[in-house]
């Protein structure tokens, strides 16, 4: 929680407070690093207070499942041990440790009764009704091994820290010297000449030797290797596979017609004809009209208004106040204006829908088609319990494909990209990038479980064979050498010819001298500054070396296939006087970084307070722990 309150937003690690997981501790039945424990080793200590290893490894443990919602699923122990999962887990510890001890420091407390009314607003240990239920709260503690004393001592902690924070972090208003500064400084916006060289318009390579291509060949075999290759098996089962299984007489149709005729109720509804105004006055003079011509829409038509047609209104489409008078009318009569809150309401029936139970026969067919879909998908739930049966029971696809009516796709060769042994797409593999992360999971010769597969199917996936990545043979791919040889020359000059045109220009040569240059196109880019957006034609790994630039400097920047040279031509600056509304991004930025820079300068004042020591062999014998602890 307390590396910065920048890492508490920003990186996974920080994102619970800590009463949380304090709570979460206890339901778990994880005590032992609260309590500690005299004979564990200690990785660290803060001001005296020891982390040992079993303390750490926990809290480490605790947050895997959060890292892999970050890292991804298959993040395993070891991985996140290399890759600084532990690592942060340890600095939070330490800056927990380390606030604990500044809010003693500083006389900072926390009475019971406020840790309790903290504890009794977590879920955790709520009634059914939402109330407090301290025997769910003792249960936990009981469970957990730890004392009551103990778990208020931990929350009264977690608020000490928090009101530390909380001053810290509050609410800054950055000084206005300081936005506009950073804004001139950022928003300043750099004018650059763009030189840039394709490597493809170097056409003058030399013929190579079979010898040249065989030693490139040789040193470069990485580049010409077949990829893993597998063959697999696919079983696909579709609800319409099984149609054929699924028949339903007349009489099942009967019986489902006798089982839901509640159901099959129509409510009575009406087509209605309204003009709604909001004045009394002019709605009783429609009225009128209306009434004495028989017709509302003609009479409307008269006015200048518009009639609107509301076809099968019920009486849970209609509003309230109009439900009695247009329910109690006969079809064709008008009725008087009805006051609701839209305003005056002018309405006539026009079409009355009786309603009631269908006969049999209007609804036979959909009744039957329901009837179809609903025992389908029964029939496929048995379908696939018995597909999953008689693959544990070792029966083979093709032994059990007739008898559940599984379509097989067999593919002879597919890589990890989908693609055949020519490179091809195999544009006919269902669900493809699922299906190829399952098969690229299994041993040779097994079989995945049953899988959905969308739409209402199911798939398996059974591996087949495994063809093991390879260097193929050169003859097969002297063609894709000489290329790559070739282009390979090509970028080498390029590049040098970046590099020569970037000298001479530093010497005093101008950038529109090479306009004629073989290969070289020149133009002006966009304004660029920190604030606004970049030129997407220029590489964006250079952007660090472009803002720290004088007018005159020249750069040149690398990419597979084409160079480039630039010249920083002018800075345009900007003015906090006259500021542009792209100034508002620097004042967001300051002000969410102001207070995120004081918490990372206090905990560096605290570092030197409390003395923070790491024995680092044994650290470094936990990060490298074996997979198979």
């Amino acid at each position: 929680m307390l590396q910065s309150i920048r890492e508490m937003t920003k990186h996974w690690i920080f994102k619970g407070l800590m009463i949380l997981l304090v709570v979460s501790f206890g339901l778990w039945g994880i005590g032992d690093m609260f309590r500690g424990n005299p004979q564990q080793r200690t990785v660290a200590s803060v001001g005296g207070v020891a982390i040992p290893v079993q303390s750490l490894e926990t809290r480490f443990r605790l947050g895997l499942p959060e890292a892999r919602s970050v890292f991804g699923p298959d993040l395993t122990l070891e991985k996140a041990r290399k890759i600084g999962v532990l690592d942060r887990t340890l600095n939070l510890m330490i800056e927990e440790i380390s606030f604990n001890l500044e809010a003693i420091r500083l006389g900072i407390s926390v009475s019971d009764q406020m840790a309790l009314e903290t504890i009794a607003k977590q879920p955790g240990f709520r009634d059914a009704n939402g109330k407090f239920n301290a025997e769910m709260w003792h249960r936990l503690l009981t469970q957990s091994g730890m004392t009551e004393r103990f778990f208020l001592d931990n929350v009264e902690k977690e608020k000490a820290r928090a009101v530390i924070l909380s001053t810290l972090a509050g609410n800054m208003l950055p000084p206005k010297i300081m936005i506009d500064s950073l804004y001139e400084a950022r928003g300043a916006k750099r004018l650059f000449e763009v030189l840039t060289i394709q490597d493809h318009s170097f056409t003058d390579i030399s013929k190579p030797s079979d010898d040249d291509l065989m030693a490139f060949y040789k040193e470069n075999e990485g580049l010409f290797f077949a990829p893993e290759y597998r063959a697999v098996t696919v079983a696909t089962l579709s609800p319409e596979a099984l149609q054929d299984d699924i028949s339903i007489s007349d009489e099942d149709v009967k019986a489902e017609y006798e089982k839901r005729k509640e159901e099959l109720m129509e409510p009575e509804t009406r087509d209605v004809v309204q003009v709604v105004l909001q004045d009394e006055g002019k709605a009783k003079a429609l009225y009128d009209a209306a009434e004495k011509a028989g017709d509302l829409s003609k009479a409307a038509k008269a006015h200048g208004m518009t009639p609107i047609m509301m076809k099968k209104i019920s009486e849970k489409t209609v509003l309230p106040e109009l439900y009695t008078t247009l329910f109690s009318n006969e079809e064709k009569q008008v009725s008087p204006p009805v006051k609701t809150s839209l305003g005056y309401h002018v309405t006539q029936v026009m079409k009355v829908y009786t309603g009631g139970l269908p006969v049999f026969d209007e609804v036979k067919e959909s009744l039957k088609k329901s009837l179809k879909e609903e025992r389908q998908g029964d029939y496929l739930a048995t379908t696939i319990n018995k597909l999953d049966d008689a693959l544990a029971g070792g029966r083979s696809l093709e032994d059990i494909a007739d008898d559940l009516r599984l379509h097989l796709m067999r593919y002879a060769a597919i890589d990890q990209a989908g693609k055949d042994t020519e490179g091809k797409e195999i544009k006919d593999i269902p669900n493809k990038q699922e299906l190829l992360h399952i098969a690229y999971g299994l041993s040779d010769g097994d079989a995945s479980p049953v899988q959905e597969g969308g739409n209402g199917g199911y798939y398996v996936v059974r591996l087949d064979k495994i063809t093991p990545s390879q260097a193929r043979p050169f003859d097969e791919v002297k063609m894709r050498v000489t290329s790559a040889w070739i282009q390979k020359k090509q970028h080498e000059k390029a590049v040098a010819e970046a590099e020569m045109i970037a000298k001479a220009i530093r010497e005093g040569k101008k950038v529109a001298d090479f306009a004629t240059t073989r290969g070289v196109s020149i133009r002006l880019s966009k304004p660029v500054s920190l604030l606004g957006e970049p030129d997407n034609d220029i590489p964006s790994k250079i952007a660090p070396q472009m803002f720290v630039m004088k007018p005159g400097d020249v750069i040149t920047a690398q990419t597979p296939d084409k160079q480039y040279v630039l010249r920083l031509s002018s800075i345009v600056p900007v003015s906090a006087k006259d500021p542009e509304p792209i100034r508002i991004k620097v004042a967001e930025q300051v002000k969410e970084d102001l207070p995120l820079d004081m918490v990372k300068q206090y905990m560096e004042h605290l570092h030197k307070v409390f003395s923070v020591k790491i024995n680092k062999d044994l650290f470094e014998s936990l990060k490298n722990r074996d997979a198979n602890e």
